[in-house]
């Protein structure tokens, strides 16, 4: 493979380095799936996030709708966090937009699908 510049050389192997270059593109569109993302473009309704198959279809009906923006939600598949304190980091506002269940919810969601 040849590359055009050493900046395209240098962001290449950061990324092979990074918690990012295990990813695949099945488990990207099944997280992606998962939880809602925002968009700038009014692409239709965005379905209610239900952070993977750990919450039970009667829960999936209740659960509060809470949206992560693009940012976040690139940053968490860059990321794979394992800590709530990497978590905190990573989605803005978090304590105001997620209890502490739905907080430890979307943690497992990232270790298990990312």
């Amino acid at each position: 493979m040849q590359l055009t510049s050493p900046c395209l050389g240098q962001v290449l192997e950061r990324l092979l380095k990074s918690p990012a270059a295990t990813q695949d593109a099945e488990k990207l569109k099944h997280f992606l799936e998962l939880v809602a993302v925002r968009t700038c473009i009014d692409a239709g309704p965005v379905p209610p996030p239900v952070f993977g198959c750990l919450l039970s279809p009667s829960q999936r009906g209740t659960a509060q709708e809470v949206e992560l923006t693009k940012s976040e939600a690139l940053q968490l598949v860059n990321s794979k966090p394992r800590t709530l304190v990497e978590l905190h980091t990573l989605v803005e506002q978090i304590d105001s937009r997620l209890n502490a269940e739905e907080q430890e919810d979307l943690l497992q969601l990232c270790t298990t699908v990312l």
